[in-house]
């Protein structure tokens, strides 16, 4: 039963991204300023078709500009953001050779870097500050790789340099996936819908699909300025730990 329920919604999901992509693309070419707002309800029914029941507190940002510094623990977190916010994501260069959400990112006109690239780091600042400048809403996986879900990685501050010193807001959000199948999820039930190390992507889509409904809490927490910080390190030291203290009340304190 779940093997068909799986493959029932993967149907659903591939109809609706065919669907929706070749309008997109029109509203992109006429209306480009439109076409993020428009990519929102199309990635919340793609949410649901996941399994995913979001929970949302605090306020996402609906104009930029404006600097989103999460935890990471699954694809599935960029579907879930952009079910709530028009956004583009800062993500690594492998992800554009993503099967379908390589495409997806690229869609949505992400800003693709190299980390390991010498000199990379600051071209690819003055791309998102170009991008920061002209209004957009960017998402920066502070991690730099993805977790269990169990924990908060040490955030890593060389992107942060993009926002260093100016008053573009700074919004951390923490994702923390929260119940399964109706029960809460458990520190060992919680990898099951976490993409981490050398897991392959397509399997795991597969296997997310099987699970059945799951629950996420997103955490919007109070914008900050980076130019009320020293500089961009201790900017990302302080985003990380309202990211982590978010994800402790969410997996821990709850009720």
């Amino acid at each position: 039963m779940a093997t068909l329920s799986a493959g029932f919604r993967l149907v659903l999901i591939v109809l609706l991204l065919a669907a929706t992509i070749p309008i997109y693309l029109l509203v992109r070419f006429f209306a480009p300023k439109l076409a993020q707002n428009f990519s929102v309800p199309v990635f919340r029914a793609a949410s649901r078709l996941l399994g995913a029941t979001v929970t949302t507190i605090g306020v996402p940002p609906k104009t930029g500009p404006c600097l989103v510094v999460a935890n990471h623990i699954s694809w599935s977190d960029i579907v879930l953001i952009s079910a709530v916010t028009p956004c583009a994501f800062i993500a690594k260069s492998d992800v554009a050779s993503w099967p379908v959400f390589g495409t997806l990112a690229r869609l949505k006109q992400s800003l693709f870097v190299e980390r390991d690239k010498p000199g990379s780091t600051g071209q690819f600042k003055r791309d998102m500050q170009t991008r920061l400048a002209a209004g957009d809403i960017l998402v920066l996986f502070a991690e730099g790789t993805s977790s269990d879900g169990n924990r908060v990685l040490p955030f890593k501050s060389a992107l942060m340099s993009a926002a260093e010193g100016s008053d573009i807001p700074v919004q951390p959000l923490t994702i923390a996936y929260t119940g399964l199948g109706g029960l809460p999820m458990g520190r060992r039930r919680r990898p099951y819908l976490a993409w981490y190390g050398d897991m392959d992507l397509v399997p795991h889509l597969w296997a997310l699909l099987k699970c059945g409904p799951f629950e996420v809490e997103m955490r919007f927490h109070e914008t900050v300025l980076a130019a009320d910080y020293e500089n961009r390190k201790v900017l990302t030291l302080a985003c990380e730990d309202i990211v982590r203290d978010g994800l402790v009340s969410a997996l821990y304190r709850r009720g």
